[in-house]
């Protein structure tokens, strides 16, 4: 009789893991090629424009097409990456429910969600998500040959026409393509796995890249707010004013970046000192939606600023039982010196007997403030401090032992899985 082996049981949180990183992998390297293509199209602006030109549209016409078949390619290639990506993804969407017996979930999902889980994505659910959005962003930057004019009118003291290339202007668009590779990046941490997922699911929270960006955000506010909000922002609006200002040569010369720069700045903070500013229409619509990120950003700056100024609840422990400690020194010294005083005085008897000539003596009265001072701040205190942070550690220690207890059943419960595959 022949022996058969029994089939070994498949890892679906594993193989759904697989999928989860694949997915992940190419949206984040198609928004990060998305976004290198700027650094071509920036080079190609800066060879191009022509300093000179003033009523007319002229530029550089000496400058290769190398830079912008780089840009093309580069936006092409983003484009044809979220392709594996959305297959991809939809594998991995496929796959959840398979993982239900490894790890099950939080709440009670019917047979009918898990049909429509399972069921053959179409394709309009393939090109869902930020797809299109993505596409549509790939598709604007500044092709070979695209050298069309675009006038627009300014009013100023009569009507004058400003000059753009419509490569200037998807240039600018360009700058878009950040918010997309942040979002990409966002894919990726603690809050973004499959645990992570089972407990958004838990409180019917969107497990997704803004739902990560919000936690960060409450977690390392300063890296997030100024690492990833402020100075960003102060980067692509500097840029993008710059290119909408300069063919119209008003009073503020920005061919000197820093001048844009500036002036997304003194905007963010609505600031508004008046020495710098936007003359051109497009330049007053860049600026607009300037203000309208830094009236997001700059609170989100102040509060991230305050949190850190601010004391935290074991660091105000420590700086009362500091100052605590640094008046009840004070009060035995104030005390030490009128001792001092005291014995050094020929009529002690007379002195220690006579109450009002004692109350005279600075000292006395040095002792007297120091102590109330210290009293004061004594009640001042919470006067169950000590309680509490007995509490704490003994709930920190009880919590250690059941972190142990439960990597110690982890560790039996794969040791068992090892042995029933080697069966």
């Amino acid at each position: 009789m022949a022996f058969i082996a029994p089939e070994k049981s498949r890892d679906y949180l594993a193989e759904s893991n697989h999928y989860y990183n694949i997915w992940r992998g190419f949206r984040l390297l198609s928004a990060f090629i998305g976004n290198l293509a700027i650094v071509p199209a920036m080079i190609d602006y800066e060879l191009r424009y022509d300093s000179n030109r003033v009523r007319e549209c002229t530029e550089n016409s000496n400058v290769t097409m190398m830079y912008r078949f780089f840009v093309m390619i580069m936006s092409f290639i983003s484009i044809i990456l979220l392709i594996p990506y959305r297959y991809y993804y939809r594998v991995w969407y496929r796959h959840i429910p398979l993982t239900y017996s490894q790890l099950p979930t939080m709440k009670k999902v019917s047979l009918t969600q898990v049909l429509n889980i399972r069921k053959k994505p179409t394709i309009m659910e393939y090109l869902g998500g930020d797809t299109i959005s993505s596409i549509f962003l790939n598709l604007i930057s500044p092709y070979p040959w695209l050298e069309v004019p675009i006038w627009i009118p300014q009013q100023r003291e009569t009507v004058e026409y400003v000059c753009y290339y419509m490569s200037e202007i998807f240039y600018a668009i360009m700058y878009v393509r950040f918010v997309i590779l942040a979002l990409a990046v966002f894919n990726f941490g603690k809050f973004r796995d499959s645990f992570s997922s089972r407990y958004c699911e838990k409180y019917r929270v969107p497990a997704s890249a803004t739902f990560s960006l919000k936690c960060y955000t409450s977690e390392r506010p300063f890296y997030i707010v100024f690492g990833l909000l402020v100075i960003p922002s102060i980067l692509m609006f500097g840029a993008v004013m710059r290119i909408f200002e300069r063919p119209l040569h008003g009073a503020i010369n920005y061919d000197y970046a820093g001048n844009s720069y500036w002036n997304a700045i003194i905007v963010q903070t609505t600031v508004g000192y008046g020495d710098v500013y936007p003359s051109s229409i497009m330049g007053r619509i860049a600026n607009a939606f300037c203000a309208f990120c830094g009236g997001i950003i700059l609170p989100m700056a102040f509060v991230t600023v305050g949190s850190i100024l601010q004391l935290k609840d074991n660091e105000q422990e420590a700086a009362r039982s500091i100052r605590l400690s640094s008046d009840a020194a004070e009060a035995i010294k104030a005390a030490l010196r009128y001792n001092v005083s005291m014995r050094k005085s020929r009529d002690l008897r007379k002195t220690m007997s006579n109450l009002a000539v004692a109350m005279k003596n600075p000292l006395y009265s040095n002792m007297k403030d120091k102590a109330m001072e210290f009293r004061r701040r004594r009640l001042d205190m919470p006067p169950d401090t000590a309680n509490v942070i007995q509490i704490y550690q003994s709930m920190k220690s009880q919590l250690d032992q059941v972190e142990k207890n439960f990597n110690l059943l982890n560790d039996q419960v794969n040791n068992l899985i090892l042995l029933r595959n080697k069966t």
